[in-house]
């Protein structure tokens, strides 16, 4: 029966009419009625199979509803086909005729037919005869008995009516899908999106435990923390992979019934939700008697249309107005939530040291930098999918008013030129800050080639979104367009990388889009079979799932198991010994907040220059410390706050009139002792003040503190050395850093 299915196309105008009328037809169909589900006459196909007709009067389909039930016996299906006779002038010439039926249900793995049993027939004339022809309507209503459907079912349907010499009168093929119910709807919803938040968290950790840049023995350990920033742009390659995994349901080919309701809970990625800010109303039920109910399952309309169905969100220009306003809304938030950082004592560091949120001083450039990150971070999240959704109204614009395509249009415009700002404003590489990662590269001109490998990562961003969204009315051509875009991603990797960069983590998420695209190539419309189709569709199925467990969730894991356990012995661990022969180690921010003393930075060593300090007051050097420390002023609350160390007072005249005196005074000393004088006398500690002694003498004070924050800079880097310069690694060093992903 499968052999039946001849997929055909729609012209422009056949598909907004067809799509018109299907909306109509929902607005006003009574919720008594089974769903609507797309119909194809089959019995021309039949005769020109040479297959016997009935002799009876050929009954013409018009329209074909169904209602799917699950009970405690089983499963009932109920199909109504409203039909005329051509041949036929009265209701009781119709209803005289002695019909039965059948359905053939054809899924992956076989096919099985059932008998049905008319449960009701009617006639009642036509309300949409013309030039005022009087067209009578006969409606069946006939029940089955059906096996129960397994999960993640798809059938295609074929529904037969016989007359009493058991030929066909009538003859109708259709796509049937089940709904998927609500447990694997909540597991397609709530499964990446716990994923994501997993690699939120884990990237969030990350970021606040790591204390400095790490040096550059730090860089040759792979799986060192802060040896690069993966943790990071994992976030950016997860929620890229679970909008590909929506959009790529959403493509303009044939697909199998259950692939669509599988991937459409996912369009939270792309800014897409059922209910909008805007607009809530919708047409489409998504899901009403138990069946997915939508049009254009025979192919010619626009996988984003039949997505749109599925989900049961509004109409085309109402979705996009939703996305657009979810869209300034987030953008909005953004720039409040970094602004507010900036704003709070307890967080205003953290915002002015990490390294990718440096802002300006002004309020001016304050707010100018503000706007810029949160564009960096919209744009490296959400740059495809409002290009697909913009450009997917300019596909439709045949049929949609003048002013909306003006204003999508407008809507493209700030897009480009909000990309063009962003990359004026900093360097391109620091637009990329959020999706690509660290390069290595010792080659001349590697920033310049980053600023191009982030550009061209820009520009293929925006290039599949209008694949997606402005290719929808051409298949093949979508399909390839989107081939090529991971194809050059490939390319680019090769050319940052050399060859070896296509075994690199940066290769596997489009190496795993690619591979999805290339198996789409099976569901363009009259390649394969609708069973070849089914069969396709499980495989990415489950190659969907296998990338978002192995590539976002078991790193995630991984990576949160191990920060819990660095807190859990850093917390534990019991360590008398190391306290007293060791320095306290403290970050940037501890260091800010520090009071201000001369040498001795361990927490027994201040209280001990305290009390030393306390026990000279009454002498003439401290007074002379003290007279000299209150020139310059009292200390500012500010400055203390601020610095690890105040300011070094300004120098004024009679400091240097008292200190050539004093220089005039040793003249009767040697040339040692004037030269240990001078550096005494030039040291910010006058030489009468006693150095307090370490409260452990076993503790070495002769290291510089900045260095366990700062360490030695690290080298931006591009390109891969050659294997003569490449680190030896053990095989558990490298097997720790391939199943962290870092």
């Amino acid at each position: 029966m499968a052999a039946f299915f001849f997929p055909f196309r729609f012209t422009s105008q056949s598909f907004s009419s067809h799509l018109l009328l299907f909306t109509l037809v929902l607005s006003l169909a009574r919720p008594n009625l089974a769903a609507y589900v797309q119909r194809q006459d089959c019995l021309p196909l039949l005769a020109a199979s040479g297959q016997q007709l009935s002799s009876q009067p050929q009954l013409a389909p018009d329209s074909l509803s169904a209602f799917l039930e699950n009970d405690d016996q089983g499963t009932s299906l109920e199909i109504q086909i409203t039909g005329h006779y051509p041949d036929l002038t009265s209701c009781d010439q119709i209803l005289r005729q002695n019909v039965s039926t059948g359905v053939t249900l054809a899924q992956l793995g076989g096919s099985h037919r059932y008998p049905g049993a008319i449960a009701n027939t009617s006639c009642y004339p036509s309300p949409w005869a013309q030039n005022g022809s009087k067209q009578l309507v006969n409606r069946l209503k006939i029940l089955f008995r059906v096996d129960r459907p397994h999960l993640l079912a798809a059938f295609t349907l074929n529904v037969d009516v016989r007359g009493a010499d058991d030929l066909p009168t009538a003859c109708l093929n259709s796509f049937l899908t089940p709904s998927i119910g609500s447990t694997a709807y909540g597991v397609c919803l709530w499964g990446p999106s716990a994923i994501l938040l997993l690699v939120v968290l884990a990237a969030g950790w990350r970021e606040i435990s790591i204390p400095g840049q790490p040096t550059d023995e730090e860089e040759n350990v792979s799986g060192s923390p802060g040896s690069s920033r993966v943790y990071l742009t994992r976030i950016a390659d997860c929620l890229s992979y679970i909008q590909f995994v929506f959009f790529s349901g959403a493509l303009s080919l044939r697909y199998p019934g259950f692939l669509q309701p599988v991937v459409s809970p996912s369009s939270w990625s792309t800014l897409m939700l059922p209910r909008g800010l805007v607009i809530r109303d919708s047409v489409y039920y998504g899901v009403n008697d138990g069946i997915y109910e939508v049009n254009g399952t025979f192919g010619g309309t626009p996988g984003l249309e039949l997505m749109t169905q599925v989900i049961g969100a509004p109409v085309t220009m109402a979705t996009w107005a939703n996305i657009i306003s979810l869209a300034f809304v987030l953008l909005i938030f953004l720039f409040g939530v970094i602004q507010l950082g900036l704003s709070l004592r307890w967080t205003r560091d953290w915002f002015r040291e990490a390294s990718f949120w440096t802002l300006d001083k002004s309020a001016t450039d304050r707010y100018k930098a503000t706007a810029w990150v949160a564009l960096r971070v919209f744009l490296s999240y959400f740059l495809m999918p409002i290009v697909a959704w913009t450009t997917y109204q300019l596909d439709r614009a045949s049929f949609l008013p003048k002013y909306y395509t003006v204003l999508t249009c407008l809507v493209i415009t700030l897009v480009l030129v909000a990309c063009w700002w962003g990359m004026s404003q900093r360097s391109p590489q620091n637009m990329g800050y959020l999706i690509i990662d660290n390069f290595e590269d010792h080659a001349t001109g590697s920033a310049r080639n980053q600023d191009v490998f982030t550009l061209a990562t820009f520009l293929l961003l925006i290039a599949r979104g209008t694949a997606i969204g402005g290719l929808q009315a051409v298949a093949t051509p979508q399909l390839i367009l989107l081939i090529g875009c991971e194809v050059a991603q490939l390319g680019l990797i090769v050319w940052a990388w050399s060859v070896s960069g296509l075994l690199s983590r940066g290769s596997m998420v489009p190496c795993a889009r690619l591979t999805v695209l290339l198996a789409c190539i099976g569901m363009i419309p009259g390649i394969s079979s609708y069973e070849a189709s089914s069969a396709i569709g499980y495989s990415v199925l489950m190659f969907h799932a296998l990338v978002l467990v192995v590539l976002f969730l078991v790193p995630s894991l991984y990576e949160i198991a191990e920060l819990a356990m660095a807190k859990f012995q850093s917390q534990s661990a019991i360590r008398p010994f190391q306290d007293e022969e060791r320095p306290q180690v403290f970050g940037l921010r501890q260091l800010r907040r520090r009071p201000d003393t001369r040498n001795n930075l361990s927490i027994q060593g201040m209280h001990s220059f305290d009390r030393d300090s306390s026990a000279s007051s009454n002498t003439p050097s401290s007074l002379s410390a003290r007279g000299s420390s209150s020139e310059s002023g009292p200390s500012d609350p500010e400055l203390l706050r601020t610095y690890f160390r105040s300011p070094r007072p300004e120098t004024t005249t009679a400091r240097l009139m008292e200190r050539s005196h004093r220089d005039k005074a040793s003249e009767g000393f040697s040339l040692d002792e004037s030269q240990s004088s001078n550096q005494s006398e030039a040291a910010p500690v006058p030489a009468e003040l006693p150095i307090p002694s370490p409260a452990n003498p076993t503790v070495d004070y002769a290291f510089r503190e900045a260095d366990l924050y700062y360490g030695r800079p690290r080298r931006v880097s591009f390109h891969q050395n050659g294997p003569s310069a490449s680190v030896s690694t053990t095989f558990m060093q490298t097997l720790k850093s391939w199943a962290r992903w870092r």
